[in-house]
């Protein structure tokens, strides 16, 4: 089964996904920090990261556009 977070159009790495999966479920960088067992300053890189990926200016883009791709629109344009 597809979630909301799997499918986004663009590759992500493993740590990415995890991440974004984390972000769609609501988590704040400190209770992802404390899931991953990275520093808060490594899970804002990598959302960063995830939002260049997506295109997204901000975090709510960044959900929106991963429920587009697992929804199997395709990606809107920047």
């Amino acid at each position: 089964m597809t979630t909301i977070c799997d499918a986004p159009c663009v590759a992500l790495t493993d740590r990415q996904r995890q991440v974004l999966r984390l972000v769609c479920d609501g988590a704040t960088d400190r209770q992802i920090s404390a899931h991953i067992d990275a520093s808060i300053r490594t899970v804002q890189r990598e959302i960063a990261g995830i939002r260049a990926a997506l295109g997204a200016p901000s975090r709510a883009a960044m959900i929106a556009s991963a429920v587009r791709a697992a929804a199997g629109e395709p990606p809107r344009p920047t």
